[in-house]
């Protein structure tokens, strides 16, 4: 069920949310002057290995804030040229609102957004499937269409694929593969696949 945040209740989930990101992290925000208290908190996930996309407005960062965020190895940092959207994202939380992650507005706007939670016994949200589902397609089309402007160390290595971009489609997909190797005798297909045979 989907939290109202105003202004305050908007900055302090955007903490919460960098502070409790176990391994992947999306922000999206087409302006940036990150506070102090947010960029520590961005160094403290980057120290405990949090994986980070972080996509912003092309020619809307100032290049000491740019340096900034140039010193999380775990960032890739990127641009796109007409984004306006605002959204954090990661394991367990989706938060969409009007704030960019912008100090002055956290201190002098009034702002709205909503946060939807995922819970433990359904990774999914069983309310909310659908708005996680529609939120992660967009989230990937504004990942696809920007501009890596610097890679991640693991990305450079690894490559550039994050489980908490995967649709629930993509991981039952991937789940069936990973059972099919190891039952011989056995073939395991997505429901999925049979519903869209049946229709086609």
């Amino acid at each position: 069920m989907p939290l109202f945040l105003n202004t305050e209740s908007l900055n302090n989930y955007m903490g919460q949310i960098i502070d409790e990101t176990e391994r992947e992290l999306i922000i999206i925000s087409p302006y940036l002057q990150i506070s102090e208290e947010i960029y520590l908190k961005l160094c403290y996930a980057n120290s405990r290995g949090v994986e980070t996309i972080l996509i912003y407005r092309e020619n809307q960062l100032s290049e000491s804030e740019r340096i900034r965020l140039l010193s999380l190895d775990n960032l890739n940092l990127m641009h796109h040229p007409t984004v306006h959207a605002k959204c954090m994202y990661n394991e367990k939380f989706l938060l969409i609102g009007s704030m960019n992650l912008y100090e002055y507005s956290a201190k002098n706007n009034r702002e709205m957004g909503v946060v939807f939670e995922r819970t433990i016994n359904d990774p999914w949200g069983s309310d909310d499937e659908d708005v996680f589902e529609d939120a992660l397609e967009e989230i990937n089309e504004i990942k696809n269409s920007a501009e890596m402007e610097r890679a991640s160390r693991e990305t450079i290595t690894e490559g550039f694929e994050l489980e908490i971009l995967k649709s629930k489609v993509e991981k039952s997909e991937e789940y069936l593969r990973n059972i099919n190797k190891i039952f011989i005798y056995k073939k395991f297909i997505s429901h999925d696949l049979v519903h869209d045979k049946k229709h086609n």
